[in-house]
């Protein structure tokens, strides 16, 4: 029994934004979501959503956890830091741009799969 390209696309990019949090560079997710869509074939517009979605959603699922653990009072001078913002607009901030990272990874991982392929002319 195989999973579909896009069944598989998704769980393997909920499994690289959970990896992605506990590696110590900020490539890490544009990095991993090139590979992943390098390596599946799926629709742009799904491996750009499913990318985005599952990134920010581990993002700020973690973020929210250090916030609420030991980690609370450097969320609270992180966010004094940038201009006073609170530490749940802090976490949002976080999710978004950790999102749009991955989707540009997944976008050059597409576009250099078609382009290898010969769909998409320089």
């Amino acid at each position: 029994m195989t999973m579909p390209s896009p069944r598989m696309y998704a769980l393997g990019t909920a499994a690289i934004a959970i990896a992605a949090l506990f590696i110590p560079f900020w490539q890490a997710p544009f990095a991993l979501s090139l590979l992943l869509a390098l390596m599946l074939p799926v629709p742009m517009a799904y491996g750009l959503l499913t990318s985005f979605a599952s990134h920010a959603i581990a993002c700020m699922v973690f973020c929210s956890m250090a916030m609420g653990s030991e980690s609370g009072d450097l969320v609270e001078r992180i966010g004094r830091l940038f201009m006073g913002i609170s530490p749940v607009l802090l976490v949002v901030i976080s999710a978004v741009v950790y999102g749009f990272t991955a989707t540009l990874g997944a976008w050059s991982g597409l576009v250099i799969r078609k382009f290898r392929m010969g769909t998409v002319r320089p």
